[in-house]
């Protein structure tokens, strides 16, 4: 009777061996996996920024005069629904005339009215008044406007405003609307 129990615990040891090596090849696959997704997609925003910056420089040619693009559709207006972090959109400029873009600067102005907006002035992460472009690119500049809404804001819309001046010889403005839609199961 001895000879089956020490045959029983030596079965179920290697039993436990071979359970406790697939879990760790497993857990190894797992994480090189999460680490290819994740390269992959940073891959991915670059990529992306680079489309975005094109489509606006080509916006600049196509829609001949136009030195401010907000590339938001036709009535320049986001859909966002509550609880969204990180939400982004890029505005770029133009404008003819101006040398020296260093000196452009951005303000954003909420329009009076709004349909039951809370706070939308807290809705901005880099802060609304005098901010610097992101990105030159020789006649071009490139700003990246983005947006936490909290969860508890209600539906509601509100449009902006957006004033742009390079020193004293160049201010033009535009606009923009954000539609806080209903968050939903997913």
């Amino acid at each position: 009777m001895d000879k089956k129990n020490k045959k029983a615990a030596f079965e179920m040891s290697m039993t436990t061996l071979v359970v406790i090596v697939i879990s760790v090849v497993m857990l190894i696959l797992g994480l090189v996996f999460v680490r290819q997704i994740f390269g992959t997609a940073t891959k991915s925003i670059e990529i992306i920024d680079e489309q975005v910056q094109s489509e606006l420089i080509n916006l600049f040619g196509e829609q001949g005069g136009q030195e401010v693009v907000v590339r938001l559709g036709t009535q320049n207006t986001a859909k966002v629904k509550q609880g969204t972090q990180g939400f982004g959109f890029v505005f770029g400029i133009a404008p003819e005339g101006v040398t020296n873009l260093n000196n452009c600067k951005y303000t954003i102005t909420k329009a009076t009215g709004g349909e039951g907006c809370a706070s939308p002035e807290d809705w901005f992460v880099y802060g609304m008044t005098n901010q610097a472009f992101d990105e030159i690119l020789q006649t071009t500049a490139f700003a990246l406007i983005k947006l936490n809404i909290p969860t508890s804001q209600p539906t509601c819309s509100q449009k902006f405003y957006i004033r742009i001046t390079c020193g004293t010889e160049w201010d033009r403005q535009t606009y923009f609307n954000i539609d806080v839609t209903r968050k939903g199961f997913f």
